[in-house]
């Protein structure tokens, strides 16, 4: 646990369209959390939900299961084998993106762009920061879209 505590507190430095940041890994999967949210409000809207009960369960296994496995599958397994398949991060991390968009047509056609777009991010995040800033983004952004 300190190892995790001591990683997302960890400050990086890092240059987005020729200016140049500094935060807490935490802080940027936070901000990498709500840039891909909106990105998906704007390209897709709400997914509904029913009951009270349904939400609960929903909401769990939308914030804490999926970002922790689907990170895991998408992002340290799949890019780091691709990475030694292709001997470069930038096909690993598009491939990467695409299957992770594939994986998320089932909530609706709209949705492959939509996640392919934030499996680009993540995929940057991982690469640049690693597991644990787009775990925690991809939490937060299904945090957001589950409260809407």
């Amino acid at each position: 646990m300190e190892y995790i505590i001591s990683q997302m507190t960890e400050v990086v430095r890092f240059n987005l369209f020729g200016s140049h940041y500094m935060m807490e890994m935490w802080s940027l999967a936070m901000v990498l959390g709500v840039v891909t949210y909106l990105q998906t409000a704007i390209l897709t809207g709400s997914v509904p939900m029913s009951s009270m009960r349904g939400k609960i369960n929903r909401i769990f296994g939308l914030v804490v299961i999926s970002p922790i496995f689907e990170e895991i599958i998408f992002r340290m397994v799949l890019i780091s084998a691709l990475y030694g398949f292709f001997g470069a991060w930038l096909p690993a991390i598009l491939v990467s993106a695409v299957m992770f968009g594939g994986a998320h047509t089932f909530y609706g056609r709209t949705r492959f762009v939509d996640s392919t777009i934030t499996g680009l991010i993540f995929g940057w995040a991982f690469v640049s920061f690693g597991i644990f800033v787009p775990i925690l983004a991809h939490a937060t952004h299904n945090a957001l879209a589950s409260i809407r």
